[in-house]
């Protein structure tokens, strides 16, 4: 899933963050880009999150509708919400 390739860059410019260049595997970015949810999905699906142009987030029922398909979405949400992120970061 990850690029083994990536460049790391660390800034203080405004406050303290990382830059994280070619962070994904080309593969796995091209499954998120042909598994990614038709706009028409997000105008239909309610606005519960509260959250402008149908962002929705962990909870919104279109968020747990993407994760539960066991998709590369569920695998990049289990990923990043996942002890193995923090200590690879």
């Amino acid at each position: 899933m990850l690029n083994p390739d990536r460049i790391i860059e660390n800034s203080t410019d405004a406050f303290p963050h990382a830059i994280i260049k070619d962070f994904l595997d080309k593969n796995f970015s091209k499954k998120l880009k042909n598994e990614f949810p038709k706009k028409i999905t997000f105008i239909d699906s309610k606005n519960n999150a509260g959250r402008i142009h149908y962002n929705p987030s962990f909870g919104h029922t279109l968020y747990q509708s993407i994760l539960s398909s066991g998709n590369a979405y569920s695998k990049l949400h289990n990923y990043i919400y996942g002890d193995i992120f923090i200590k690879t970061f």
